[in-house]
């Protein structure tokens, strides 16, 4: 696990819990460097003022604000710790709220909160009451040079401190508003019934990086000197919007019956009838919404939830 980033102690009414916090959460990818294209040396950056005509080391570099063009007020790492902020040592618990109060997009990072010896009692009554309660702490907490609004949530065996973006850090949606489109009172039935066919539980391990994966069979391919055979999928032309729509549920009721038929098949005295909601009626490609007669129906074999039970010809 990360080094411990942030030591202090949570306050929850008059009890304190110290703890330690480190990330929860970490990047991966393949990492370059930058070179010169003509001789493949790695480029070095430096920090450089250009007043004093010198290179200049950490030591020697200060922050500043700039008041006016050219002109700065410098801040040292004293003035930062002067700062009179309760938060850069203790996350005071303001409020109990439930998670799905709280907007995904305000979500920033997670960060493990781990308990000191001498407050893993008070650390676990914290834990234990927001999981019987369902209920997220809500406080604020100094990280760096910022300080961060945050919640305290369970999770596993630990208490996870998630910080938040502010709302002036959110920006807001209702200055370039998407203009609403009505949709079709067909086109909806069938998304609708495309949703269904595609909902399931997520599960995360299901995922990965396709895109790291390929970087690192180039970066193989490379070194060993092979050529690396091209993968990229080749979609097909989509004419318009009930077309695509008529194709994404063949494909997956597709995929839902080559799944089934790979599963193991129940025994006869343990399968049961249930009853299956009738899917809905496909118009054929080229259809006319204000033609009178029933449009054309689109009947699919061997398939695990056919969309239309009996064929019938196009008028």
């Amino acid at each position: 696990m990360a080094h411990a980033m942030w030591t202090g102690t949570i306050s929850f009414g008059l009890v304190s819990i110290p703890v330690k916090m480190r990330a929860a959460t970490s990047r991966k990818g393949v990492s370059f460097n930058l070179l010169h294209n003509k001789c493949h040396t790695r480029i070095q950056e430096k920090r450089w003022c250009p007043e004093c005509d010198m290179e200049v080391s950490w030591e020697e570099v200060e922050k500043g604000f700039e008041v006016a063009k050219d002109e700065y007020v410098s801040f040292s790492a004293e003035d930062f710790e002067s700062l009179p902020l309760a938060s850069k040592n203790v996350l005071e618990v303001e409020s109990f709220v439930e998670i799905g109060e709280i907007d995904p997009i305000q979500f920033e990072s997670s960060y493990y909160l781990e308990p000191d010896k001498k407050g893993q009692n008070s650390y676990s009554l914290l834990r234990t009451t927001l999981e019987k309660k369902k209920l997220v702490a809500v406080g604020k907490i100094t990280l760096r040079t910022k300080e961060r609004l945050c919640i305290v949530r369970v999770y596993e065996s630990f208490l996870l401190v998630e910080t938040l973006l502010y709302p002036d850090e959110i920006f807001d949606a209702n200055e370039s508003p998407i203009a609403k489109v009505t949709s079709s009172k067909q086109e909806l039935t069938i998304a609708e019934h495309l949703v269904d066919l595609m909902t399931k539980p997520f599960d995360p391990s299901e995922y990965k990086d396709n895109y790291r994966e390929a970087l690192e069979s180039l970066v193989e391919a490379k070194v060993s000197g092979k050529a690396l055979k091209s993968k990229t999928k080749q979609t097909g032309k989509v004419v318009d919007l009930m077309e695509a729509l008529r194709q994404s549920v063949l494909s997956a009721q597709k995929d839902g019956s080559s799944k089934k038929s790979a599963a193991k098949p129940a025994t006869k005295k343990s399968s049961t009838k249930t009853e299956a909601k009738a899917p809905p009626k496909i118009a054929a490609k080229g259809t006319s919404k204000t033609e009178a007669k029933p449009a054309a129906k689109v009947a699919v074999k061997k398939s695990a939830t056919p969309i239309n039970k009996k064929r019938t010809k196009a008028s």
